[in-house]
């Protein structure tokens, strides 16, 4: 006769219980301890990207003193035909078409700059090319033709931002933040070092109190052991005392 094993018992016997897990000891010195929890603090994160944003702000402020350079060029072409004659060139007979074909080049270079006195100064130089076709380059004097021209500007405040300790005021601003930040950061910095090592300290306390508490446990124990074993002994001695003495013979009966 076979007999049927219950569905719980036999899932029950195919369960595997889990292993036990080991413990990992590993060695952290207070540095080490301390520097991974700088690293993993999210409010150090926090604060050093801030305090990296204030100093962007005190370059962003110096940059609006920087000098600025820029350069252009301009090609301009225009093709027209002639009404009139041109002296030189066409002469007085305006038989057929004859078109006028004018090329300007023009390149521009400024630079600029913004002291610390609230003006500014800018110079500029524009040189040009002026040129036209050469069927009729005959009646003209130059050609190509080059003209240029320097400019020198230079613009001074009177009343409202005029001086150097008006201007760099948005400069020290951005700095006294960034100080602010710094120190901000820096008191975080210090707080989670002392953290870590009063948490660090405590560990080391409590794990040299463990090995006190087994050191005593052990004791405790053996004295234990050796206070059960005192009263079977004595027990032992006193049975080995009560015990009666054989009778002793007669004197005749020793010989």
């Amino acid at each position: 006769m076979c007999g049927l094993v219950s569905p719980s018992r036999s899932w029950s016997e195919d369960v595997i219980p889990p292993a036990p897990l080991e413990e990992r000891h590993k060695a952290v010195s207070l540095a080490d301890a301390a520097v991974r929890a700088l690293q993993n603090n999210l409010d150090i994160s926090i604060s050093r990207h801030t305090k990296e944003s204030r100093l962007t702000d005190i370059v962003v402020e110096q940059a609006k003193f920087d000098p600025t350079v820029s350069v252009n060029g301009q090609y301009l072409r225009t093709v027209d035909p002639l009404n009139r004659p041109v002296f030189g060139a066409t002469g007085f007979q305006l038989n057929r078409i004859t078109k006028l074909d004018q090329r300007n080049h023009v390149l521009s270079v400024d630079a600029a700059t913004k002291p610390l006195d609230g003006g500014t100064v800018d110079v500029s130089y524009r040189p040009a090319r002026n040129s036209v076709n050469q069927d009729l380059a005959e009646g003209f004097l130059f050609n190509p033709a080059w003209t240029g021209g320097l400019t020198l500007t230079f613009n001074q405040p009177l009343l409202k931002n005029a001086g150097i300790s008006i201007n760099p005021t948005f400069i020290k601003a951005a700095q006294k933040q960034c100080g602010r930040r710094t120190a901000h950061f820096r008191d975080r910095v210090l707080t989670v070092i002392a953290s870590v090592e009063q948490n660090y300290w405590e560990l080391v306390f409590a794990r040299e109190n463990v090995k006190v508490a087994q050191a005593a446990l052990k004791a405790a124990e053996e004295l234990l052991a050796n206070n059960r074993a005192k009263p079977r002994q004595e027990s032992c001695l006193s049975s080995m005392c009560s015990r009666p003495r054989p009778p002793s013979l007669p004197e005749w009966n020793r010989s």
